[in-house]
């Protein structure tokens, strides 16, 4: 993957461990430039860097597998009864609406 664009997709978090050995950058974009700079004095200093995991092809499909693919209640066999189940739909309209009309309106 390319680490400008994990880093615009993971909002900054791409290159993070970076930003534990220079916290006082501002940009993922200025870890994503330091992050040569960093491992190479790592290697020098005999200190394992080793790669992030990308964003695409590694870290969103154990996102999805954890949160998407995931029944939010135990009771429920599966993701697919979960989605079939009239009440939980019912409950899923009220907060849309909800979320349209304002938090807090009645």
């Amino acid at each position: 993957g390319n680490d400008y664009v994990d880093s615009y997709l993971t909002a900054g978090l791409g290159c993070h461990q970076v930003h534990h050995l220079l916290p006082f950058q501002r940009s993922a974009f200025a870890n994503v430039y330091s992050k040569g700079i960093v491992e190479e004095e790592c290697r020098k200093m005999g200190i394992p860097f080793t790669p992030p995991r990308r964003f695409l092809s590694l870290r969103l499909p154990e996102i999805f597998k954890i949160y998407a693919m995931s029944t939010s209640k135990p009771s429920q066999a599966s993701v697919w009864a979960e989605l079939s189940d009239l009440e939980a739909l019912r409950h899923t309209v009220s907060y849309i609406q909800v979320g349209f009309a304002g938090v807090g309106s009645l």
